[in-house]
């Protein structure tokens, strides 16, 4: 309806606008890659099901309905055993994540929307040439609008050279800008080692020291993830999604080989993962979002640089305060900013305003 409104007030600007923003394509090449793709994927997460004691049957009665709808709109339940560690500050996370590049025996898959050369960074790069030099299969996918400075840097070659699977996904080409979308990126975070280790969260491959210092709103702090176990295999197969959208090759992750992962079943998490873009369920993130916010029975936290909610989000978000409990969210102080309190004092109709 919007749309329809403003091409009806600025035809001409509003069906451009609508060619260019208002439909959700990657292009015929990358459409026909994802529906290519399918059949055997389907088939991957179909086998990984006679693993069945990876899979978590049983889970509290807050996360139960959400882990129901994600197991029904990706056919594949969440996966248990896992060890899980939040990493707060960007060294912790680099250096981590060297110290797991170094001990890799097998294969190392990494993607991110923004690899921005300079300080740790560059020593991630350098442990990431000396892991391919001595065997290990590596390879690296990074968005083009968002690594351009990488990819205008020498560490694009010289990771090549070394041996490194280098991939520039989502080229900017103003040629083909009615083609396909923009807008739409790669912007996932993620770390896969040996098939058994695995990063994701909110950080990019960037030392924040050297990252936007110009921007005057000083360094990013970002949250990332560090797991090990099956998690890993999950959050394989939808790299190996995007890598043969990219790219045409099929590289589908082996099965968690379970004679050599630790599997901690009684002390480790149960993780889902979920994912959007070509070839996922559509609207999945957004619905997992609803259901975790109507499942909340005491507190709904929520931290996030972007804060864009559809009406539904929004009810759902603003719903828990009413029913006599505590809602709170944090967003950037620039951006909007939400806390209000339960039974022990007031709450807000319309919980959000600017902060």
């Amino acid at each position: 309806m919007a749309w329809l409104l403003v091409i009806y007030i600025l035809p001409l600007v509003g069906i451009i606008a609508y060619l260019s923003f208002g439909e959700l394509h990657l292009g015929k090449r990358r459409a026909e890659r994802a529906r290519a793709m399918w059949p055997s994927t389907a088939k991957w997460l179909n086998d990984l099901k006679a693993c069945k004691h990876i899979f978590a049957d049983d889970n509290s009665p807050v996360a139960e309905s959400l882990f129901q709808l994600c197991e029904r709109r990706q056919g594949i339940a969440g996966v248990k055993g896992n060890q899980l560690q939040l990493l707060t500050e960007s060294d912790d996370v680099m250096q981590a994540l060297i110290r797991d590049i170094q001990l890799a025996r097998h294969n190392i898959e990494m993607v991110f929307y923004i690899w921005q050369p300079g300080g740790m960074a560059d020593k991630v790069a350098e442990s990431l040439m000396a892991a391919a030099r001595r065997g290990v299969h590596c390879r690296l996918m990074l968005d083009s609008a968002g690594s351009v400075a990488f990819f205008r840097s020498p560490w694009a070659a010289m990771m090549r050279n070394a041996g490194i699977e280098v991939v520039e996904a989502l080229k900017v080409n103003l040629m083909r800008v009615f083609l396909r979308r923009m807008d739409l990126r790669q912007h996932r975070k993620m770390v896969m080692i040996d098939n058994y280790i695995a990063y994701t969260g909110s950080m990019n491959m960037v030392d924040p020291r050297f990252f936007k210092q110009d921007s005057g709103v000083g360094q990013w702090i970002d949250l990332m993830a560090r797991m090990e176990g099956p998690v890993a295999t999950a959050m394989g197969i939808v790299y190996s999604c995007d890598w043969e959208i990219e790219t045409g090759k099929r590289i589908l992750p082996p099965p968690p080989d379970l004679n050599i992962m630790p599997f901690e079943e009684a002390s480790g998490h149960t993780i889902h993962t979920i994912a959007s873009g070509p070839g996922f369920p559509e609207d999945l993130i957004h619905q997992a979002l609803l259901t975790a916010a109507y499942s909340a029975k005491e507190h709904l936290i929520m931290t996030t640089p972007y804060f864009v909610p559809s009406d539904d989000l929004l009810h759902a978000i603003c719903t828990p305060p009413s029913a006599g409990l505590m809602s709170a969210s944090f967003c950037r102080a620039r951006m909007t900013r939400c806390s209000s309190a339960g039974p022990a004092g007031p709450s807000s109709p319309s919980c959000w305003q600017p902060g």
